[in-house]
């Protein structure tokens, strides 16, 4: 009787478990859909209702670097870091295809923006060698320079100090 009673116990804490489950996401989905928040939003739109317009945002070029048209009608602002991993995949990824559809066609041009993160300690110094070669008329041979020098050393957050790109172990 009690291997019987022992055998159950575990079927049955799954059931439980699954009408737990289903009632909470039933509960939920009484309140809103999934993916949305009715009414939290003033711009959503409701079934059979015109679009709205959006919101246009102004962003300062600044004196930062850019690579393409300066006149071109869009404007793509990266905030990137030196060190960080993801920015370096979309420099060597992203970028590419980017430049070849957008930027040399005249369609956008990239502004570059500085974003060194705290924990990345060699960031800050790198932002700053790549603002002094762009104050020389360098500084996408710099940008380029940096994140394809950390590629050869591997593809997490490279460590480097101010002077180069020698790896801290």
């Amino acid at each position: 009787m009690e291997q019987n009673k022992n055998n159950l116990t575990i079927p049955i804490s799954i059931v439980i478990a699954g009408v737990l489950i289903a009632g909470a996401v039933f509960y939920s989905g009484s309140k809103s859909s999934v993916g949305t928040t009715q009414g939290s939003n003033p711009t959503q739109q409701g079934a059979g209702s015109a679009p709205q317009a959006v919101a246009t945002v102004a962003a300062s070029v600044d004196d930062d670097a850019v690579l393409g048209d300066p006149n071109a009608p869009v404007t793509l602002i990266e905030f990137s870091d030196f060190q960080c991993p993801f920015c370096r995949k979309f420099m060597i990824e992203t970028l590419p295809q980017i430049k070849k559809e957008y930027i040399d066609t005249g369609k956008a041009k990239l502004v570059y923006r500085d974003f060194p993160l705290d924990f990345h300690a060699g960031a800050k110094p790198a932002a700053e060698g790549a603002e002094c070669a762009r104050e020389q008329g360098k500084f996408w041979e710099m940008h380029d320079v940096i994140f394809d020098e950390q590629e050869k050393q591997g593809s997490g957050t490279i460590q480097f100090t101010a002077l180069g790109l020698t790896p801290i172990y």
